[in-house]
């Protein structure tokens, strides 16, 4: 039966291919992403442990906030110092500044953007060489307040050498230094990936954080002390606002940023991997059902010779664990080529990340040998339970004939599956609970494989109205060759509906998100023009500017508002500084009670969701931790109500966020211009410009459409990476129907003969098979579109429970896909076609 089982293997070998490729596919990804984790991973590590070697006890402020995209941390005094020095055990002590800076090339343009990619730093260049993990490549250090080293690539990318002046953008303004050096931290040719530049102490004190304080203090200790120890020493003589870490907890922190933006890459694309897979599985799962069908003669004969059905049975399953494990073993080393070509392409895009080899992690082989091994042969373990239960009468039929269109099993098992999902989408969307979008995703699952279980029974109808409109001879076999056996029908589209199926979910989502936003914006903003500092956490446009854009002519008015992050009875929370009264000429806020004209420093106006979340009231007290000051408690002044998606935070007086937060922070991150009637948008744009960007070169000025584009733009980017990577998963489902079509080709081979016999020409039969591969194509994106349209409309209501959101349509990119899937269908037929075309008639005409 071996021998049985490996000769019918290998006598179909372009069969044996387009299967294994489905599942090379899938593992590759899987295991191609879990190694670039792992070596990405490996390098941050192995870049801080390395330079924080020396680094026994960390000293910083306890005081913390969640800025939404990591923690924030109140400076520590400088005053602790000489204490932490005469600490026994003690080497060395120096204190750490860090901040976030702009570095601008030599034509004054920005380098890099802090809003939606890495920050760049600013650091103080530490005397302590055992403390210090910068090198210098070239140059000195920097010795006076003008003076500033950069990190390799950045001077690389914008062409500085040594003795050239370079701008920098600090907080609110722009200064110029002189480059004294250039270099590296640790193995890394700038600061871990981002850019950075370093200043002498006292400069980087006044520019990132004030005078006389750091970001954290960093101790090295003696050889014969444990960092624990030392910890324990330092802690009893600094203040008891002051937290103690050992120096391996703060490395493994530091790591933990780093890792974080590669580990949801990895994530992504491993999901995408399962995907693949999932897509994969319908592929291998026809294909054996295909190979059970044709070989119907041979494993009855089998029978009829004395296999038992056990042996059958083996030698069907054996099959599908041979191409499992080969195409797991092929996946694994596409999967490091994967790897290397996306390790290659992060150094090519110029991250300075050093990357010595991939980091093989003994998981990433096992786990993905074994799902892709796993799936395959359960794949194809029910044909084979089928194709033992032949008997041995069916020998002396031709082929087998499929009666799943008219299974009653089936009926009740796909009916009770689409009954539990409506059950639980009904839930979801009609009932009030919290637990709607849970109930909207196992609503899904359940009509999802319920459709897939009743795939058969409407196959053939399905067919016939898409077909319908073939009215030529060939138009008309290629319909009646599809719907005569709806089994395969079924499972060949199915691989290419669940691609999709995402797609359209996805798409219905970003769209419906991008018009609400839009939507909102529209609504609630009475401002011409708005212009953005550019900046994240620190910085901002100096309020005198607004003062320069006023006499601008044309512009009626100018409101600015200051934003940064504080905890909020235990939660993150956003404020929102400024003239709150002028605010309200700009934005649509109502105030429903109390009053923003009369708020104090130390009051809050909160939106109104907020309020009720909490059940504030007015005069309620807010326990709010800030980075300058701490914990305090701040009085709700007034509650508003306003319609911008996720609302404007909290609302504090100019006064107010000045005593919240450090000197930074401070500056506006964005100001809003109203414009007097009949004045022309785009010159008073223009006019504005040059006195933003001299101000701030980061800022950006922009009316109402570009504003929205710019805030929807990274919507676009998610949905096309998501696009490309399902467009990934569809190809697979393209190489199934190439599949199904060469098998059925060769199922075929004798009928195609008599065709030809009979006066068809190697033409009609060409279009015959092109027509049968749109109709699968069609047939597949029909119900994917169906099924994506229902979920994401049932998606979005689930989330507008408690967001407003608005269902929107891309019809461009639906329609789109429409017209794709029809060329797909073609492409994938070409062959097919060209194969069945090419059959000797008297050959065919002889075949059994």
């Amino acid at each position: 039966m071996l021998k049985v089982t490996l000769r019918g293997l290998f006598s179909h070998k372009f069969r044996l291919v387009l299967t294994v490729v489905a599942v090379m596919v899938s593992v590759a990804f899987m295991c191609g992403t879990q190694i670039l984790t792992a070596t990405i991973s490996t390098s941050f590590d192995k870049i801080f442990d390395d330079v924080y070697k020396n680094i026994d006890v960390v000293v910083r402020s306890s005081n913390e906030v969640d800025s939404g995209f990591g923690k924030l941390r109140s400076p520590i005094s400088e005053a602790v110092i000489p204490d932490i020095g005469k600490v026994d055990g003690v080497e060395a002590t120096e204190g750490q500044v860090q901040g976030q800076i702009t570095i601008l090339d030599k034509s004054g343009e920005p380098m890099g953007n802090a809003q939606s990619g890495p920050p760049t730093f600013g650091f103080n260049w530490l005397t302590q060489p055992a403390l210090n993990g910068w090198h210098l490549n070239q140059g000195t250090p920097p010795s006076g307040p003008n003076e500033v080293v950069l990190d390799q690539v950045s001077a690389n990318k914008a062409g500085f050498k040594l003795g050239d002046q370079v701008k920098l953008q600090i907080n609110t303004g722009v200064k110029e230094f002189t480059l004294v050096g250039t270099g590296g931290f640790g193995t890394t040719e700038n600061y871990a990936g981002s850019a950075a530049g370093l200043f002498e102490t006292k400069t980087a004190q006044e520019l990132l954080t004030k005078p006389g304080y750091f970001s954290w203090i960093n101790v090295a200790g003696k050889a014969d002390v444990t960092q624990e120890e030392l910890r324990t020493r330092v802690a009893a003589v600094v203040p008891k606002d002051d937290q103690t870490i050992t120096g391996t907890a703060f490395t493994a922190e530091s790591q933990d940023v780093f890792r974080q933006f590669f580990n949801i890459i990895g994530t992504v694309l491993l999901v995408f991997g399962l995907v693949a897979l999932f897509v994969g599985a319908f592929i291998i799962y026809n294909t054996f059902n295909i190979i059970v069908a044709q070989r119907t003669r041979e494993l009855a004969l089998l029978r009829a010779m004395g296999a038992r059905q056990g042996q059958v049975l083996g030698s069907v399953a054996a099959e599908a664990a041979i191409v499992g494990a080969l195409s797991s073993l092929l996946g694994l080393a596409a999967g490091i080529a994967l790897a290397t070509g996306l390790t290659k392409a992060l150094s090519a895009a110029g991250s300075g990340v050093q990357i010595d080899g991939l980091t093989y992690t003994p998981i990433a082989f096992i786990s993905s040998f074994i799902i892709g091994t796993l799936v395959t042969f359960l794949s194809g373990l029910f044909p084979a339970w089928r194709a033992s239960r032949v008997p041995p009468v069916a020998a002396m039929r031709d082929v087998a004939i499929d009666t799943s269109g008219r299974s009653r099993g089936r009926l009740i098992v796909g009916s009770i599956m689409v009954a539990v999902g409506l059950v639980a989408l009904y839930l979801g969307l009609f009932t009030t609970n919290d637990y709607a979008l849970t109930e909207v995703g196992v609503a899904f699952a359940g009509v999802f494989l319920g459709v897939v279980v009743l795939g058969p029974l409407f196959a053939a109808p399905l067919s016939r109205v898409i077909g319908s409109p073939l009215r030529s001879f060939v138009g008309r076999l290629a319909r009646s060759n599809a719907m005569r056996n709806p089994k395969r029908t079924s499972s060949t589209a199915a691989a290419l509906m669940i691609g999709v199926t995402l797609v359209v979910v996805f798409a219905l989502l970003i769209q419906s998100f991008k018009q609400s936003f839009n939507d909102a914006i529209d609504k609630a903003f009475v401002a011409d023009l708005i212009v953005s500092s550019g900046t994240f956490t620190d910085g901002g446009i100096d309020p005198a500017v607004s003062g320069e854009i006023a006499k601008v002519p044309g512009v009626a008015s100018v409101s600015g508002v200051e934003n940064s992050f504080a905890t909020v009875n235990g939660k993150f929370g956003q404020f929102i500084g400024g003239d709150l009264p002028a605010l309200l000429d700009i934005i649509k806020v109502k105030v429903t009670e109390g009053s923003l004209e009369g708020l104090t420093p130390d009051q809050v106006a909160v939106a109104a969701a907020d309020a009720k979340a909490n059940n504030w009231k007015l005069g309620s007290s807010i326990p709010v931790t800030f980075l300058e000051g701490g914990a305090r408690e701040l009085k709700v002044g007034a509650i508003y109500d306003v319609d911008v998606p996720g609302g404007l935070g909290y609302l504090l007086t100019t006064e107010g966020f000045a005593k919240a937060f450090p000197p930074q922070q401070l500056g506006y991150k964005q100001m809003y211009v109203k414009l007097e009637p009949g004045a022309n948008g785009a010159q008073v744009k223009d006019a504005i410009k040059p006195i933003v960007k001299a101000s701030l070169p980061t800022a950006t000025v922009q009316d109402l459409t570009e504003f929205k584009a710019s805030q929807t733009g990274i919507l676009d980017v998610f949905l096309f990476i998501v696009t490309v990577m399902l467009i990934i998963a569809i190809f697979i489902a393209i190489l199934g129907i190439v599949n199904t079509l060469l098998l059925s080709v060769y199922e075929r081979t004798r009928e195609i003969g008599l065709l030809r016999a009979v006066g068809s020409s190697r033409k009609q039969v060409r279009k015959t098979i092109r027509w049968e591969s749109v109709i699968f194509s069609l047939q597949g994106t029909v119900i994917g579109t169906v099924l994506g349209f229902g979920f994401g409309y049932a998606i979005v209501r689930a989330i507008a429970v408690d967001n407003p959101i608005t269902f929107a349509v891309p019809w461009a990119l639906l329609i789109g896909m429409i017209l794709a899937s029809m060329v797909a269908g073609v492409l994938a037929a070409v062959l097919p076609a060209f194969t069945a075309s090419r059959l000797n008639v008297l050959d065919a005409i002889s075949t059994e």
